[in-house]
């Protein structure tokens, strides 16, 4: 997620693809997604038409939903901000990191 705001600050727009962030030296390599199938495999990352990213894991299911946040809530409906093994859904950056510190 820094790689993609400097690379923004410096272009005005986010890249076509992550390999773009290695290539201009704002990474030295793509991250890992730590949930793929080898556990070595790329975070999933595209540009959205409204100048908007998305980018992901694909969470502790190791399945691939397009971007589809986790929507972890305790009992009381509260969310939670984490991932467990039994979770369904991707581990969406902006989504399933936010946290409200008291």
């Amino acid at each position: 997620a820094l790689g993609l705001q400097a690379y923004r600050a410096d272009h005005s727009s986010y890249p076509e693809d992550l390999n773009t962030l290695v290539s201009e030296k704002y990474l030295k390599k793509v991250p890992s997604d730590p949930f793929s199938s080898t556990g070595d495999g790329p975070l999933r990352y595209r540009r959205l038409a409204n100048g908007k990213y998305l980018l992901y894991s694909i969470g502790p299911d190791c399945v691939d939903d397009d971007g589809t946040p986790i929507q972890a809530r305790f009992s009381s409906g509260k969310s939670r901000y984490w991932a467990e093994a039994d979770m369904n859904g991707d581990y969406v950056v902006g989504v399933n990191n936010i946290q409200t510190v008291k």
